[in-house]
């Protein structure tokens, strides 16, 4: 069935590729082009591509074309929210956001004088362009977010998945703390998933101050079991295991499986035997009904290491009788 398909689909391609005429830009007036002209022309252009699903070199040729326009329109013209727009849409759908390098410019110069005004430059566009730009300057994606915080731009709410994408993708080219912290100022939208992706930048350039700072300033409503999972097993991964620790006492109502684990790892490393004794009376109900061979593997090393070699023994008897892997995982 798949190779009939299959065969039938490229049939059908060849001859739609053979019938449809390839794609010939409409031409220019005969007078000096003006921002009607270039738009008009553009948007048609943009349409085509969409129309005939033209392949990568006519691609390159549509997109030179529709800067060669560009760059006839007088400065007025150009700096244009309509214009923009169309140009700005174009370089995002034809995969070429290093356009957005012969365009920079005039954005810049358009939304710096309209900076207070209700312009409709469409900047999770541009901020996009920017982000997926092969030479990724990542002090034009900072102004963009700028831009954006200071006209009060409103994300839909199908763009804020959107938007959180590139935002993580951003956050994962940064160098910089001071990169780092200039993001998270201009942010007009934040999610757990940006907020993991910032504690991870600043926990990977050893900002761990910077990190807990982030998780502290979270909305309760917005923290979960996984957000405090992942800056417990950074700051672990980095050897703050009593960072880690603290962390985990200050969210009690986040506490789940992973996070049991992961402090009862911090108390082994640390030998802090009643803390972990602690940890381990307040989820003792639910070891019988969990049968986790981690958790219960790591109260043996724990309680082994710190010299209760009786309530290691008993803890792993009674694994072993409801689950004979554990005791396999102890023993190593």
């Amino acid at each position: 069935v798949f190779a009939v398909i299959t065969t039938f689909t490229k049939h059908h391609v060849q001859t739609q590729t053979q019938t449809q005429p390839h794609p010939q830009p409409p031409s220019l007036n005969t007078h000096h082009p003006t921002s009607e002209d270039g738009n008009l022309l553009i948007q048609e252009l943009h349409r085509k591509h969409f129309y005939l699903n033209i392949n990568a070199h006519t691609c390159k040729q549509v997109m030179d074309r529709g800067l060669a326009i560009y760059a006839d329109l007088s400065e007025h013209e150009k700096r244009t929210d309509t214009v923009l727009n169309t140009m700005i849409k174009l370089c995002l759908h034809f995969k070429h956001p290093q356009c957005i390098e012969h365009l920079w410019s005039d954005i810049e110069q358009f939304l710096d004088d309209n900076e207070n005004d209700n312009h409709h430059v469409k900047l999770l566009w541009l901020f996009k362009c920017c982000v997926q730009s092969s030479d990724l300057c990542i002090a034009r994606c900072i102004r963009v977010l700028q831009w954006m915080q200071h006209s009060h731009y409103e994300l839909s709410s199908s763009q804020h998945k959107d938007f959180s994408q590139h935002v993580v993708k951003l956050l994962a080219h940064l160098s910089t703390t001071a990169d780092i912290t200039r993001v998270h100022d201009a942010l007009i939208a934040r999610n757990k998933y940006i907020y993991t992706a910032m504690i991870k930048a600043y926990l990977k350039h050893s900002q761990s101050t910077q990190a807990l700072h982030v998780f502290n300033t979270i909305n309760v409503e917005d923290k979960d079991a996984v957000l405090l999972s992942t800056i417990m097993k950074a700051l672990m991964r980095r050897h703050e295991h009593r960072e880690a620790l603290a962390v985990y006492g200050q969210n009690t109502a986040l506490h789940d499986k992973v996070t049991h684990l992961m402090a009862i790892k911090a108390c082994t490393h640390l030998r802090r035997f009643e803390k972990g004794k602690q940890i381990h009376a307040s989820i003792r109900h639910q070891l019988d009904a969990l049968h986790d061979v981690e958790l219960h593997t790591a109260l043996i090393h724990f309680y082994g290491l710190c010299g209760d070699i009786h309530t290691a023994m008993r803890i792993l008897f009674f694994a072993a009788d409801n689950d004979s892997n554990t005791s396999a995982a102890a023993a190593a």
